[in-house]
């Protein structure tokens, strides 16, 4: 912290140590189940070695194979698996509110920095969750690389964005499985305004909820496109020339994945909701 004050630097040293205070009390549990549902998941302490780290999502998959092992916390040989964030202090032109000793989070300490979360190998946010957190943050984030949110997790660049495939087709194995093709809207893949973060900006020690809660978020779309993905990758056991499927059109948008079908009573229409699960209309 070259740049700050004495007094700026005396009362991020304070604040330091009240927030490891904090989030080691408010954020003690380690196990999968504390990790992805509390307010703050788990606190690992600094050490002489490395900074404090903020765990927040515990892939279900991951969950999963460590339940087989009989494991229900995170150990450290987990912990270096999940995705988490890092706290510290950059110089800022505006006072930013920062915990004090003995005050919880509501003690208030001032110094002209902002509080700078740094994420685990970036994180991708979509541009309309950017937009959002626009109204709460100091400062533009750090980014890696401008992105188009869909077809970043297909591996397909902005060069190769005329081969993106406009279906997918499941690749259920039983022969009597009945198929699923989705039909796509390629233009979909083409904008890239949205990003990879490697560090996002705070003013208020308060909103550090409300961050992780967006990463949750976050996650929890970009893991149904993913599941979807998934469910198409090339399988040699199905034989496509004998194939049953049905065909689905696909509306791939931030608040909902929309999935539209005809049936015998007419066309149907299915929204994917990110908080309040599946509804046909």
């Amino acid at each position: 912290m070259k740049e700050h004050s004495r007094n700026d630097k005396n009362v991020c040293k304070e604040s330091f140590r009240a927030l490891e205070s904090l989030l080691i009390k408010e954020a003690a549990d380690a196990s999968f189940a504390a990790i992805n549902a509390n307010k703050y998941g788990f606190y690992s302490p600094r050490t002489e070695l490395r900074t404090g780290r903020l765990y927040y999502l515990a892939e279900p998959m991951l969950v999963r194979f460590a339940e087989k092992e009989g494991k229900s916390h995170a150990d450290s040989s987990y912990l270096d698996l999940l995705p988490y964030l890092e706290i510290s202090f950059v110089k800022h032109d505006k006072p930013c509110k920062l915990p004090s000793l003995g005050h919880g989070w509501n003690g208030v300490n001032e110094a002209r920095v902002c509080i700078c979360v740094k994420f685990k190998n970036g994180f991708l946010f979509s541009h309309e969750t950017i937009r959002k957190m626009a109204k709460f943050v100091p400062r533009a984030p750090l980014i890696r690389h401008y992105v188009n949110f869909y077809r970043y997790m297909t591996g397909v660049t902005g060069e190769d964005v005329q081969n993106m495939k406009k279906t997918l087709l499941t690749q259920f194995p039983e022969p009597e499985d009945v198929q699923q093709k989705f039909h796509l809207d390629t233009k979909k893949f083409q904008k890239e305004d949205d990003a990879v973060v490697v560090e996002m900006f705070l003013s208020d020690l308060n909103d550090l909820s409300k961050i992780i809660e967006i990463l949750r978020s976050e996650w929890k779309h970009s893991s149904l496109w993913e599941s979807i993905l998934a469910m198409c990758e090339p399988r040699p056991r199905v034989e496509q020339a004998k194939m049953k499927f049905v065909n689905l059109q696909l509306a791939l948008k931030r608040a909902q994945f929309l999935l539209q079908f005809e049936t015998e009573f007419g066309d149907m229409t299915s929204e994917f909701l990110e908080n309040f699960g599946i509804f046909m209309t």
